[in-house]
């Protein structure tokens, strides 16, 4: 179940190619989970606030079910989209975020795990962008970050049950989390490193290809030479034919 594909045109902005991706995707089984994670959201929040724990509890079990949910279906039924790529995971970590802003009205470590995420989310989205922007690739999470997202769903899920649970395996839970996420934090900046590595090499490779095709043209070199110059000093806006990706 899919939406019309909009026909791309060239020369766009980063603003009208994300939303060209975002009307070519939005429309499918995978995305419409994930939205009904973000729905989940506020009657989680509600239902804490209120000392509803146990169908605040059900709430996150429901919602890590559509999570896992969600994942199958899009690779069992060829249901990946771009759009999933980004919206899946903006739906797990505002998710954590409330449960955890939530759970720091009790464990003042919550808030710390609440700032991991922050920042480890929000780097990931600017680095996401800037690859977007050279290559319009865009990558789902792997497997550290959803074995992240489930050590921090189960901590969630045994802190919001047992109220009354013992301070020093509160505080050994919320660590674990603490640790993991900056395990996947760490782990995505190694990818992006390599993401960005693997842009400049095809940029370079078609630079060298370029180069030998037309060694004896001096003035052609000079040319492209002087372009490569200022795409370097500007971040290469035009972005078109490979060359000046980088």
């Amino acid at each position: 179940m899919a939406a019309p594909t909009p026909e791309k045109k060239g020369n766009e902005s980063l603003f009208q190619r994300v939303i060209f991706v975002i009307k070519r995707d939005w429309n499918t089984i995978p995305n419409y989970l994930s939205y009904f994670r973000l729905a989940l959201i506020p009657v989680f929040i509600w239902l804490y606030l209120i000392g509803e724990y146990s169908a605040a509890t059900v709430i996150i079990v429901m919602s890590w079910i559509s999570d896992v949910a969600d994942g199958f279906i899009a690779r069992r039924f060829n249901m990946v989209s771009e759009f999933g790529k980004v919206l899946d995971p903006i739906a797990d970590k505002l998710t954590q975020g409330a449960i955890f802003i939530c759970l720091s009205l009790r464990y003042r470590l919550a808030i710390i795990l609440v700032a991991i995420i922050a920042v480890k989310e929000l780097t990931m989205l600017v680095l996401g962008m800037a690859v977007f922007k050279r290559s319009d690739r865009v990558d789902g999470a792997e497997w550290y970050g959803k074995l992240s997202t489930g050590v921090i769903c189960i901590t969630a899920i045994i802190l919001i049950i047992f109220t009354s649970i013992d301070p020093a395996i509160a505080e050994g839970l919320l660590i674990a989390s603490i640790v993991m996420a900056g395990f996947a934090f760490v782990m995505y900046m190694i990818r992006y490193y390599k993401i960005f590595r693997e842009i400049k090499a095809v940029s370079i490779l078609t630079f060298t290809e370029w180069k030998e095709k037309n060694g004896k043209n001096r003035k052609g070199i000079a040319k492209l030479l002087r372009r490569w110059y200022y795409g370097i000093r500007t971040g290469f806006p035009e972005n078109k034919g490979g060359i000046f990706l980088w």
